[in-house]
């Protein structure tokens, strides 16, 4: 099986390759300057899933408040353990992304069949 077709255990669980997807695209997109909360609300009206939706809604809520950026991502349930370890250690909303990215393009290219 491929990265594509491997379910995730946990409803709402990003599969590696989606978390990579996410994060390369709020690290491009600040660097546009766009804001945090326009970012993963363009994320929440493109998603279908409606548990994915409420995380979306959950990081906005955070994210509008004065919380760390990899906090309010870790405590949405959209990102596996491991990263969410990285979001929470690191926290900073510029380091957060890259090491994360980091962490996933490793993952993702040593084993593609990981979901």
């Amino acid at each position: 099986m491929d990265n594509q077709t491997i379910e995730s255990p946990v409803p709402g669980l990003m599969k590696y390759s989606e978390q990579l997807a996410v994060m390369l695209t709020i690290q491009a997109s600040v660097k546009t300057g766009k804001t945090y909360v326009e970012i993963v609300r363009r994320l929440r009206d493109r998603e279908v899933s409606e548990v994915r939706k409420q995380a979306w809604d959950q990081f906005i809520a955070q994210v509008e408040l004065p919380t760390n950026f990899g906090i309010a991502l870790a405590d949405t349930g959209l990102f596996t353990p491991d990263v969410e370890n990285i979001l929470a250690v690191v926290n900073e909303a510029e380091q957060a992304p890259a090491a994360v990215i980091e962490y996933l393009r490793i993952i993702v290219n040593r084993d593609s069949s990981l979901w």
